[in-house]
């Protein structure tokens, strides 16, 4: 037992430092990952969410603050219920602090959830800490530090690999305890903020299960007709473990997806969804606007994976990277998307270990070991066509008719996504078209690759020298990296040096981000010199030692956490946006600010970085959001052109209509340098607005005094004091989806408000009414 602990304790030990290396800002500076969610989005709403434990709420499920209201609950990028989260309530540390410690521990939990899979495929133990080191710090989970939800998602996984190895493996030996440990990784995923990766796990486990029955039918009939006796069918057994454990999760994650159903049905996410929020507007300002704004397509493919990220398998950052300064070459290509990760490494030494197993069962035709093999195979290939997403065969024609000068005929292709894996997914599985970015199918492709390198290794492959066709390769691999940074040396001379100019122009003209500008030659240059730089230095070291199993792995961490260095990138954390002073009539005030192309501006990417501030803000970014809202926030930004003299005559009486009360301008001085200032928006119309209800064949004979009044109890209760001297209709500005219930101690004269009418219309009658708005917690 003492050497099992001390065999353990050293490599988690080094794995953990090492983690603490890559998150030493985060850990001891209390910065926060600078690139893209992680700074805009997830930082502020953890600030939020702190800001309500702090007044007692633990599980707020309403956000008054963005839009005309959001549920949280009904977001799972809102993780409120994932059990991990009192993390973020740790004392003694900053919100900063906590933000890198809830990194590291995911992390840790990754190469945990490694270690089992890798006992679930009998691997020896060394073997095991090599699939941990490198998927724990492999670019397709470590990148994900900036987009949270799917660093959770990703930790859970090995453990789900795991479960079904098991099931499929051992069944009669750890049956109900994977069915357990499946049940519980997959519902955490969910719960954790990434229903698309509980998807993807019960979607893997039924293949894996129907593979496993079918396979077990033949020996199933050879031994019932040699024992003349029934006996049991392997497939059966599999079978129910997947209708328990299917059971299981949906019994465990019933307080995050009932909610977030609720929301969703309410957005574009649904196909054919049409506008349930348009019914009942009865607005002269606001329908018109609803309805001339074109519905906003749900980008299911936006995020995908190109081909050439294949390279990156062997030269890490060969297609460059964000931060600190922008390197993405790969950006330069004219067919490359949105970035999702920078990168597909998983380490050298891994990758090599799977090449030279691919070779060795295919010079050697070995059946065995394609047997043992095939399953996680079959997970890279599928892992790796489901993440290029838009890049099918209908993407590849285009090209090469484009190329060809054959416009006519890629006109007359399908869209591009059509034929793809994931557009075969979202076909074929119910509601899998909801579901956004295939790219984060690398998550799978990293765990089963890493697993792939860890049997490799197991099973002696690791011995570069024993074959001199793999030696060969391992030579011409050093050649190839060697002259690419010879190359790259080169290439950086002749940036410092200023030869390079012309290149810089054509890259600021064809690859220039909206926010991080053109890529600079001098850092691509840098970032090819380490690409290269890490094979050939690997490659030197592995033909002069002697590659044991533990020695591979250490060398793996060592090799990954240096590559790593320039994924993990920190900024301190922002400072509230300066906000407008409220009006007399308004409390809080509701601000408009449009998106500005300028990158020097702090509002160029708003994110939810409004909630940091002490206002409301119409245009916070949610993962989910109703078609209305998405609609009236197009019509804003379409004819918002942030001008002060002479905006759109609809403009100002829709943002006043929607209770704005400034919006964002952009002014110019003298000397031609811009910028911006808050607007009053004129007569704005109150949160809570009680409008009276005249008869018509009589006019009221003198003024009558109504009024109303309202305060937020907390951030899901409303307390509302209306006086209505005739019969009235009270407008809350909050929106109206059918989740609210409204006590007034009075019973049949209240009329609950009609769902889907934008706002909340309550019918008063002539009196005094005390109202108590309330969300409903599972809405």
């Amino acid at each position: 037992m003492r050497n099992y602990l001390r065999s353990e304790i050293g490599p988690w030990a080094a794995l953990t430092a090492c983690l603490c290396l890559l998150f030493y800002r985060g850990l001891v500076l209390s910065e926060i990952p600078a690139f893209r969610d992680g700074f805009h989005f997830y930082y502020p709403q953890a600030v939020w969410l702190d800001r309500r434990a702090t007044r007692g709420e633990l599980f707020p499920t309403w956000n008054p603050e963005e839009g005309l209201g959001a549920s949280v609950a009904g977001q799972p990028s809102s993780a409120l219920y994932y059990p991990l989260r009192c993390l973020w309530w740790l004392s003694g540390f900053s919100l900063p602090q906590r933000y890198a410690i809830v990194c590291v521990v995911h992390l840790l939990i990754a190469a945990g959830g490694m270690r089992y899979a890798a006992r679930g495929l009998r691997l020896p133990r060394a073997a095991g800490w090599l699939a941990a080191f490198s998927y724990a710090l492999s670019c397709p989970v470590l990148f994900q530090h900036s987009n949270l939800i799917y660093l959770c998602s990703a930790a859970w996984l090995g453990f789900a690999l795991g479960a079904i190895a098991r099931v499929c493996w051992r069944p009669d030996q750890e049956l109900y305890r994977s069915c357990w440990v499946f049940a519980a990784a997959t519902a955490l995923m969910t719960l954790g903020g990434d229903p698309q990766a509980s998807v993807n796990s019960l979607l893997f486990a039924g293949v894996a299960v129907i593979v496993r029955g079918i396979a077990g039918w033949h020996s199933y009939r050879t031994s019932r007709t040699a024992e003349k006796s029934p006996c049991s069918w392997p497939g059966l057994t599999s079978l129910s473990w997947l209708a328990c454990a299917t059971a299981l999760v949906i019994c465990l994650t019933t307080i995050q997806w009932l909610p977030a159903a609720r929301w969703t049905s309410h957005s574009s996410r649904l196909a054919g969804q049409a506008t349930p929020a348009l019914v009942g507007v009865s607005n002269p300002l606001i329908e018109p606007a609803l309805r001339e704004a074109p519905e906003k397509p749900h980008r299911k493919y936006d995020f995908s994976l190109g081909p050439w990220y294949l390279a990156t398998c062997i030269w890490p950052t060969l297609g460059g990277h964000y931060m600190p300064e922008n390197s993405r070459l790969f950006d330069a290509l004219p067919s490359e998307g949105r970035m999702w990760i920078p990168s597909i490494y998983f380490g050298l030494l891994p990758c090599w270990l799977i090449l030279t197993t691919l070779w060795t069962q295919w010079a050697s035709h070995s059946q065995t070991g394609r047997s043992q093999t095939r399953p996680l195979i079959l997970l890279i290939g599928f892992a790796l066509l489901a993440a290029l997403g838009n890049y099918s065969v209908v993407w590849l024609l285009r090209e090469s008719f484009s190329g060809l000068g054959w416009d006519a005929w890629a006109r007359q292709l399908p869209r591009d996504h059509v034929g793809s894996v994931s557009w075969l997914l979202a076909e074929v599985v119910p509601g899998y078209g909801a579901f956004r970015y295939p790219a984060k199918w690398t998550v799978w492709f990293s765990a089963a690759a890493c697993l792939l390198a860890a049997h490799s290794m197991s099973v002696g492959v690791h011995r570069w020298g024993s074959d001199p066709r793999t030696r060969n390769w391992t030579q011409r691999l050093w050649g190839m990296s060697t002259v690419g940074l010879t190359a790259s040396i080169s290439f950086w001379l002749l940036s410092s040096f200023d030869y390079l100019q012309g290149l810089d122009v054509l890259l600021a003209q064809h690859a220039s981000d909206p926010l991080l500008g053109a890529p600079s030659t001098e850092a691509i240059s840098k970032s090819a010199m380490l690409a290269f730089a890490i094979p050939s230095l690997l490659l030197w070291i592995i033909a002069r030692i002697d590659c044991s199993m533990p020695t591979i792995a250490m060398l793996t961490l060592a090799e990954m956490t240096c590559v790593a260095m320039p994924w993990v990138c920190f900024a301190p954390p922002p400072a509230p946006l300066a906000a407008p002073a409220p009006l007399a009539r308004n409390d809080v005030p509701l601000v408009w600010a449009k998106s500005l192309p300028d990158s020097q501006l702090p509002f160029s990417t708003l994110g939810k970085l409004g909630l940091l501030s002490s206002v409301r803000w119409f245009n916070t970014t949610q993962s989910i959001e109703p078609v209305s809202v998405e609609r009236l926030k197009h019509w804003l930004a379409t004819h918002d052109q942030l001008s002060t003299t002479a905006p759109h005559p609809q403009l100002e009486p829709v943002l006043a209509e929607l209770g704005i009360t400034h919006r964002l301008v952009q002014t110019a001085s003298k000397d031609g340098t811009s910028s911006v200032e808050w607007r009053v928006v004129p007569n704005p119309k109150p949160f809570c607005e009680l409008l009276e209800i005249f008869p018509v064949e009589s006019a009221p004979a003198e003024s009558v005094t109504s009024s109303v009044e309202w305060q937020w109890l907390n951030s899901t209760t409303l307390l509302v004091h209306a006086t209505c001297t005739t019969e009235s209709q009270l407008i809350v500005r909050q929106l109206n989806d059918g989740g609210w219930s409204i006590d007034s101690g009075e019973e049949n004269s209240i009329q609950p408000p009609r769902e889907n009418a934008l706002f909340i219309h309550i019918a008063l009658p002539p009196g005094e009414h005390f109202m108590r708005f309330q969300r409903k917690w599972w809405w």
